[in-house]
């Protein structure tokens, strides 16, 4: 019973807009500092990301498109696009190319 009771809290309600703003902060704050400050993905996870609940997190860097990506509870995903100039910024599902060319 407390399985379900803590399953139907993460995926509806506020679990389900925590793994949103968690993933969404992470995947802008990994875009920032690795495309901008070029550290390393693994340095900022660990010691910039440490007060979050980064068990309940994982990410992935793709350099080629420089993108930071960001899945909170396996299932809530957010991605962050950096644009030349600009910096970074979450596309919210939207194209990422769209978001490139927003100025």
């Amino acid at each position: 019973m407390c399985v379900i009771v803590a399953l139907a809290v993460a995926f509806a309600g506020p679990g389900r807009r925590v793994g949103y703003i968690g993933a969404g902060y992470a995947a802008k704050r990994l875009c920032s500092e690795v495309f901008l400050a070029e550290r390393d993905p693994a340095e900022v996870w660990e010691v910039d990301l440490a007060l979050l609940p980064t068990f309940l997190l994982s990410y992935s860097i793709d350099r080629e498109a420089k993108v930071a990506s960001s899945v909170g509870l396996g299932v809530y995903e957010q991605r962050a696009v950096y644009r030349p100039g600009l910096g970074c910024a979450l596309t919210f599902d939207a194209d990422e190319e769209e978001v490139r060319a927003m100025g």
